[in-house]
């Protein structure tokens, strides 16, 4: 039986260059100097479902945020 690919853990989320290597929008960014880079620019997104899923307890706008008195 053939073993699924591993989910990677970033994703690039735009086209960016790191040496020889071009990531486009959705390719894995796998770990090392292109991981570090990507990271320190916001070039990727993590796959991770917390990363990904936004907190349905927080207010969607200003409006409905609670201000101390």
């Amino acid at each position: 039986m053939a073993k699924s690919p591993a989910r990677p853990k970033y994703v690039s989320n735009r086209t960016f260059i790191v040496g020889t290597r071009t990531y486009r929008p959705g390719d894995p960014v796998e770990g090392g100097r292109a991981l570090d880079l990507a990271l320190r620019f916001g070039y990727v997104d993590s796959t991770a479902k917390s990363a990904t899923d936004p907190n349905p307890t927080a207010p969607e706008t200003a409006d409905q945020q609670e201000t101390p008195s």
